[in-house]
């Protein structure tokens, strides 16, 4: 994954952490960022609670649930 933003790495990590998959991405002050799944690529659900960007890398934890799927981050302007 790779988000173009001028001065900002915007690259999407995972790795795998005892068992579970971690999600991090650099934050930028100002931002939201929520982590989406889908089972099909259309239908996008709401994974945890949306983080606010403060400049540090923002982490994800999930735990396997079984189900194949995918995973995107959605990062929108603080309201």
């Amino acid at each position: 994954f790779d988000i173009s933003r001028t001065n900002w790495p915007g690259v999407i990590q995972a790795s795998l952490i005892g068992g579970n998959m971690v999600c991090a991405i650099p934050s930028l002050p100002g931002m939201n960022y929520q982590l989406l799944w889908s089972a099909d690529l259309v239908n996008w659900q709401v994974v945890d609670t949306a983080l606010s960007g403060n400049g540090a890398t923002l982490t994800w934890n999930l735990s396997p649930s079984g189900t194949a799927g995918f995973y995107k981050i959605q990062v929108s302007e603080t309201p």
